[in-house]
């Protein structure tokens, strides 16, 4: 009886049976490098995406600081918003994109108005107070303008839930 079991256990057995119970516990360890790799991914979407839209939410605060004074009230200003906002579409709601489109018209119109009391040339009197008073209407409603932004991307940047 010894010789019979001793006939059965050959380095070909050993061999079989080695590989029959690692080829499981491999296919595991895959499996379970592979969830890591996917909860890493998603993390690193969520870090990329918060990221993009803390930069525009910085960008719609220095339009907003530009905004309220009168010297930093420039084009640079206006494109540097453009640039930085242009994928807000992807990365917001339409209320909040709607909210973005906003503060650029509002911002757009103090252009025109600053470059209209510029040339005020031609322009009488009357017409020009009635321009800086538009345009003092619209920076004293920018400098309200913080507590809303803060508002309107409060969902957006709370990463409490993540």
């Amino acid at each position: 009886m010894n010789a019979m079991v001793q006939a059965q256990v050959t380095p070909e057995a050993i061999r079989f049976w080695m590989t029959a119970c690692l080829t499981p516990v491999i296919a595991a360890f895959g499996a379970w490098i592979a969830y890591q790799q996917h909860r890493i991914q998603k993390y690193r979407l969520i870090y990329d995406v918060s990221a993009r839209r803390l930069c525009i939410f910085n960008a719609s605060r220095q339009l907003i600081i530009a905004g309220c004074s009168d010297a930093n009230t420039t084009d640079e200003s206006l494109f540097a918003f453009q640039a930085s906002t242009v994928e807000g579409p992807y990365l917001f709601r339409d209320k909040t994109v709607r909210y973005l489109d906003e503060l650029e018209q509002r911002f757009k119109q103090m252009l025109e108005l600053k470059d209209e009391i510029a040339d005020h040339t031609e322009r009488q009197s009357a017409d020009l107070s009635r321009m800086k008073g538009e345009l003092r209407v619209i920076r004293e409603s920018m400098r309200s303008e913080l507590k809303t932004l803060r508002k309107e991307f409060k969902p957006y940047l709370d990463l409490s839930a993540v």
